[in-house]
């Protein structure tokens, strides 16, 4: 039974205004009806395509809906007449449409790629497994299948968003990209293109490309090919815990009559009721695998850990179940690991003395203690030949680094991709992440960085500098022993303000800690040796396998100081508040961006939401614990189109809805 909630319904009471949506106009639209002409424009929309290589007319979708069939090595070059916008001197904001099949997934299939002389790699592909993205953007959870006919929408605006929708409905919110970057489109746009091959043979029946983002709404209304499904699925089944050693395996029933459904596993110190109170585990585990592994970790000693746990089902077009829970709570002992220390060391100085660093809990990696993983095809000759004892600090301003290297050769030269040279990769989330969990590279108020410590200087994404030797810098080789050091203070406003500093989106939020936080971290330690080129990958967490630069989700975790969770009668930023309260926005009506304001009397989670008149939720702008006080959050609706939207905020017990209005 299809069902429309109760939330919604306010939205249109409360409004008492209906809004339809309509297809909105194209800057370029190609339907390839004309045998003759295939790759003429639709009249009034753009420039006609240009081949480059062999292509061949084929029945479309449906009758008197013609389609083209292009292989490898050829490819459409697109004129698109968009000029450049987005905050850059290209074009930064924009959506493209493709109705496509493919018959195999034995190579790769290339949508477009934005270097017009087609010497790079391409980006947007159908990787061999059937899954829609590319690296740096991520993934679909999703494969399509073969022979079938879909909707592909790519919705970009770099700095704000990347975002997959297939038929219809957002099929992957991908890594946000950098204004002027690789995403960024010139004049001309290859389709189906790529340098070395993996543009195997496509079907498409229908390409367009806007001038911006389009809503959720908008995309809908352009149609599917599949039935939309708006069904929520049964709950899993079956829920039970077997504890191991400093483990415990989370097992259940796969849903009946789903298919391509994936799962949520939640977890919890307390009997779970709402899974927004609840701690994630793992997130879109795939169907038939129906078991997840629990790594046990307690703040720098053995301690008995007691759990509740929730699992619950996404089917294929996005819909949730009803959690199963299992509300026996199982108690198992957790593995004791150093911990972030939440005081700098004692007179700190980047000198490559480490001797300050005594008080600080040592994180060892190092193979023989089961704490060090190597990443596949690596060389490894044992504990002498590469392992690593790093330290990590903080205070109210500062992030602490050092790292003792033991290398049996080191080596160093100048390059453009310095990973490949001796050199470690820091992972490192700087928010706390008891409800929090992400599969890609998040910023604003939740920020992931990669930062890259080498002879040279500290850099985050391999490109924006932060530190250079000096007062705050030390990297070079020990006097008597093969290996090298390395200590650095880094300022946490300049973590958040020199990554990218054109970046047009969300700034990351400044941090501060609080002891307690649960942070993500992880190293890939890079080890090259006589040959000049990097040998190892040496990875702390063992889910790594030389992903974690990719994917958070394989980080590991630990915390600030011996503390597991933060005091809950710790105080946060501003005033300490008398109660509850969420502010009207400032200003209203508004263009493109607001600021919200609100009030905790006590550290809560709390979530913050916009949506729209039907209630569809348009942004998440908070989804964490937070401290007692007074908060501030801006809310940008540059890629939302003027209208009425509501804002909710849920911390603990206390709700609240208020209306606000974007003019543009």
């Amino acid at each position: 039974m299809k069902r429309i909630s109760i939330f919604t319904l306010f939205f249109i009471l409360v409004c008492n205004t209906v809004f339809y949506s309509q297809a909105p106009e194209r800057k370029g639209w190609w339907k390839f009806d004309n045998a003759d002409s295939p790759l003429k424009a639709e009249v009034g929309y753009g420039n006609d395509l240009e081949l480059v290589g062999t292509h061949q007319v084929v029945d479309g979708p449906d009758v008197n809906n013609n389609a083209v069939k292009i292989g490898a090595g050829s490819r459409y070059k697109m004129f698109h007449g968009i000029a450049p916008n987005g905050g850059g001197t290209k074009v930064n904001e924009y959506t493209l449409e493709f109705d496509f099949r493919v018959s195999v997934f034995a190579g790769w299939h290339c949508f477009f790629q934005t270097d017009p002389t087609n010497g790079s790699d391409g980006d947007c592909f159908i990787n061999t497994s059937g899954s829609i993205g590319v690296w740096a953007t991520g993934y679909s959870p999703h494969p399509i299948n073969i022979n079938e006919w879909y909707k592909l929408v790519v919705s970009v605006k770099n700095g704000t968003q990347y975002k997959y929708y297939l038929d219809g409905q957002l099929f992957h919110d991908g890594t946000i990209q950098a204004i002027d970057s690789r995403f960024s489109l010139d004049s001309l746009l290859l389709v189906f293109a790529d340098e070395d091959g993996e543009d195997g043979e496509i079907e498409c029946a229908e390409l367009a490309i806007w001038d911006r983002v389009l809503t959720s709404a908008e995309i809908f209304s352009l149609g599917s090919f599949h039935d939309i499904d708006t069904t929520s699925p049964n709950s899993p089944g079956d829920l039970v815990v077997v504890p191991g050693t400093y483990q415990n395996l989370i097992l259940w029933t796969d849903v009946p009559g789903e298919d391509g459904e994936v799962y949520d596993i939640y977890y919890s110190e307390k009997p779970i009721t709402d899974i927004a109170q609840a701690e994630i585990l793992k997130l879109g585990v795939a169907e038939n695998l129906q078991n997840v592994e629990q790594i046990l970790r307690s703040a720098v000693t053995d301690q008995d850990l007691t759990y509740y746990y929730a699992v619950l089902c996404k089917d294929y077009a996005g819909n949730y179940s009803t959690p199963a829970y299992l509300n026996t709570p199982t108690t198992n002992k957790g593995k004791g690991v150093p911990t972030i220390a939440k005081t700098a060391p004692v007179n700190f100085i980047a000198d490559g003395d480490l001797t300050e660093w005594t008080n600080v809990p040592e994180i060892r990696i190092l193979r023989s203690e089961g704490t060090g993983f190597d990443a596949p095809s690596g060389l490894h000759d044992g504990d002498a030949d590469y392992s690593v004892i790093a330290y990590l600090a903080v205070d109210n301003d500062n992030l602490y680094f050092a790292a003792d290297v033991t290398d049996d050769i080191y080596s160093w030269k100048q390059r453009d991709d310095p990973w490949m040279n001796d050199a470690i990769n820091f992972y490192i989330g700087l928010f706390d992440s008891h409800t929090t969990n992400f599969s890609v590279y998040k910023r604003g108020a939740t920020p992931h960085y990669q930062i890259l410590f080498d002879e040279e200087k500290v850099t985050t994404g391999y490109s924006d500098s932060l530190l250079f030797p000096g007062t705050n810098y030390f990297f070079g080789q020990k006097a008597l022993t093969p290996g090298y050091l390395i200590e650095a203070k880094i300022s946490f406003i300049d973590l958040a303000q020199k990554r990218n500093f054109d970046y047009g989106g969300d700034k990351d939020s400044v941090f501060h800690p609080v002891e307690g936080m649960k942070i993500p971290i992880d190293f890939s330690c890079n080890d090259a040796d006589a040959s000049g080129e990097r040998e190892l990958v040496f990875c702390y967490s063992p889910y790594n396998e030389d992903q974690s630069w990719i994917y958070p989700s394989r980080w590991l975790w630990t915390w600030i100081g011996n503390k597991m969770n933060v005091d809950p009668n710790g105080i946060g930023e501003g005033l300490v508040a008398a109660n509850y309260r969420l502010e009207q926005n400032y200003p209203n009506p508004f263009n493109p961006s607001t600021k919200i304001t609100y009030s905790l009397q006590n550290p809560e989670l709390v979530t913050l939401k916009v949506f729209d008149v039907l209630g569809r939720e348009v942004s998440t702008l908070i989804n964490q614990y937070q401290t007692a006080g007074s908060h501030t959050v801006n809310f940008n609706a540059a890629n939302l189109p003027s209208g009425i939207y509501f804002y909710k905020i849920k911390a603990g017990s206390f709700q609240n809805i208020k209306k606000l209005m974007l003019l543009k």
